[in-house]
């Protein structure tokens, strides 16, 4: 089933990963990456200033992927795939672009602004330690499919009762969420859900079919444009339980994500994912990796010159 989907993995520009964090909480975060239908695996990234799903996953492999914003697809209401299954982490940090070209070239070629990263010493420097990378490998165990959620334009939150301060506003110009959850077989899950305030908290309308286990939970607010460029997103974490038709989350804390970004907030932004690149390497006594940007240039002339098979 999962070769026959091919054409919508190849089309989504984003899907949301589910990883389980040291307190159990099933978190997910918008990540790109590819199919590879050789193994029927998929395979994505992320920077050692960004290690914290790297770190969930070699703590606990069960994963979720969900395929469900279709910005940027080219396509009319495409079905929702929920992936379930299993990841992979190595500790190894790879710097060589050729070595995994294929997402590479996708990501530089759904992202046309990240063509322009590290492209003079002014930005090689800072930017280095996003191109530290732990490669991350899910294995799917179950493949399921659901129709495209019909959005409203902007979630109609009247007031911030039962949420964390500050919520309600970040919460109002996204058009619905996704919620990170464990269905009833113990698995990690993740359903694409339009909130509604009311009394006790947050009430999530899920699908009549979907069973879900009491207990952490978070919700993930994220947007992008057809680019992948102007990305916003935040997580609520807390919990679920069963009412009615849907859940209730009962948030507890709010978890800033990407915002715009103003001078000082990316020199700040910049300090931190540094920051965090040298204590994964402190703790591991690692120096610190060349970045082979003849290889990265190498690419892009790829696609510049369109030679790309």
């Amino acid at each position: 089933m999962i070769a026959e989907l091919a054409i919508y993995f190849q089309a989504y520009r984003t899907c949301e990963l589910l990883t389980v964090s040291k307190s159990g909480t099933p978190i997910a975060w918008p990540m790109s990456g590819i199919y590879q239908p050789e193994s029927d695996t998929f395979l994505t990234s992320t920077s050692i200033g960004y290690p914290q799903k790297a770190h969930n996953i070699r703590r606990t492999p069960e994963v979720a992927l969900l395929f469900s914003d279709p910005t940027g697809s080219g396509l009319d209401a495409p079905p929702q795939i929920l992936i379930q299954g299993t990841a992979s982490c190595s500790d190894e940090i790879e710097t060589s672009f050729a070595q995994h070209a294929a997402l590479w070239r996708r990501l530089l070629t759904i992202q046309p602004s990240s063509r322009l990263y590290a492209t003079n010493l002014l930005g090689w420097h800072p930017m280095d330690v996003f191109y530290m990378r732990l490669y991350i490998t899910v294995t799917p165990t179950a493949v399921s499919t659901r129709p495209a959620l019909e959005a409203t334009d902007k979630l109609r939150i009247p007031g911030s009762n039962g949420l964390p301060p500050g919520a309600a506003r970040r919460m109002r110009p996204f058009r619905s969420a996704v919620l990170a959850a464990v269905d009833d077989g113990g698995r990690p899950t993740l359903i694409r859900v339009i909130p509604e305030l009311r009394e006790g908290g947050l009430f999530l309308p899920t699908p009549a079919d979907q069973r879900l286990a009491t207990g952490p939970a978070s919700l993930l607010l994220h947007r992008h444009n057809d680019n992948v460029g102007a990305m916003r997103g935040l997580v609520l974490t807390g919990s679920i339980d069963a009412r009615g038709d849907g859940f209730r989350f009962r948030a507890d804390r709010l978890i800033d994500g990407q915002k715009r970004l103003d001078p000082v907030t990316a020199t700040r932004v910049i300090r931190g994912l540094r920051s965090e690149a040298r204590r994964y390497l402190g703790r591991r006594e690692l120096a610190r990796p060349r970045i082979p940007w003849d290889e990265f240039k190498a690419i892009k002339a790829e696609l510049r010159a369109g030679t790309v098979s």
